[in-house]
């Protein structure tokens, strides 16, 4: 009966390492996975799985929210799904308002700038951002993204989501409140301080 007894403690307690370690070979893995990985945000950019860059740059900006990188990327990401422009246009705005300190971002973060103030309804501003992408990148670059069908849209007052809210979040408020000088209207980072509508001919092959 006593090496019963010992035996039964014996795979009791066999069991119970077993079981522990297992535990802890989960919970490492947990980590792994949820650790942040620049390289997978951008080969899942690069795929169009905007759903899985947006998860992975969304981890990356808890560990470092100053990187206007990151946030330009989570801005267009939110453009191509066409989701959260409120959001998007926040992302947006700080990744260029921050460039200049930390790093350069891509010139055509102003018309994603411009596709989520669309979105949004707010057209004057949308005009404001894409002329100023047309400034900065060319006009040949910048026909390529479609800015004239965009801008048609804009003077027609299209493009609006439905869910779009109602512009009353901290975001939108927030975007809303950058005010452009007009001492400031040839600046790297500024546009014009007043948009101008052009009118253009409709086009097809838009991209998002």
């Amino acid at each position: 009966p006593g090496m019963e007894i010992k035996t039964r403690h014996f795979i009791i307690w066999f069991f119970t390492i077993i079981s522990v370690n297992l535990s802890c070979i989960g919970l490492y893995s947990q980590d792994a996975i949820q650790k942040p990985s620049r390289q997978a945000a951008m080969d899942a950019f690069a795929k169009a799985d905007y759903e899985t860059a947006l998860r992975e740059f969304s981890i990356l900006l808890q560990n470092y929210s100053k990187d206007p990188i990151y946030k330009y990327y989570s801005g267009v990401c939110l453009v191509k799904m066409s989701r959260n422009p409120n959001d998007a246009s926040g992302f947006l705005e700080d990744a260029i308002n921050g460039s200049l300190d930390i790093k350069s971002i891509p010139d055509d973060a102003w018309f994603y700038l411009g596709r989520s103030q669309q979105m949004m309804g707010r057209f004057p501003d949308e005009i404001e951002s894409y002329n100023y992408f047309e400034k900065k990148s060319g006009r040949k670059l910048a026909r390529s993204y479609g800015i004239d069908t965009y801008i048609q849209e804009c003077n027609q007052g299209k493009g609006r989501l439905k869910d779009s809210g109602s512009g009353k979040d901290p975001v939108t408020i927030k975007a809303a409140a950058v005010v452009v000088p007009a001492s400031q209207k040839n600046t790297e980072l500024k546009p014009a301080s007043k948009p101008v509508a052009k009118a253009a001919p409709q086009k097809t092959d838009v991209p998002q």
